[in-house]
């Protein structure tokens, strides 16, 4: 996972427990997001009528977007980390 930079909180600072549930809310749905765009559809018979390669390039994006999403869900789930009660 990624380094990323988190806060510590502080007084004059968001408190912990609203960042904790926000950053939790994220993880959450990002986790489901990231589900659902594995389970979701891309197969070469739905691109047969098109030029030679699209479904191949069609595979690629759907990759590059779940590396994305797999970014998102690495940075909340450092934040949920960093703002667990000590």
């Amino acid at each position: 996972m990624t380094n990323y930079t988190t806060p510590i909180t502080n007084l004059n600072g968001t408190d912990r427990k609203v960042l904790h549930k926000e950053w939790s809310t994220a993880l959450s749905s990002i986790e489901n997001a990231l589900d659902d765009l594995r389970a979701a559809t891309c197969h070469g018979r739905d691109f047969q009528c098109q030029e030679p390669g699209t479904w191949v390039k069609a595979i690629d994006e759907k990759n590059q977007a779940l590396a994305y999403a797999s970014d998102a869900l690495d940075l909340a789930t450092a934040w949920v980390i960093a703002l667990q009660d000590d």
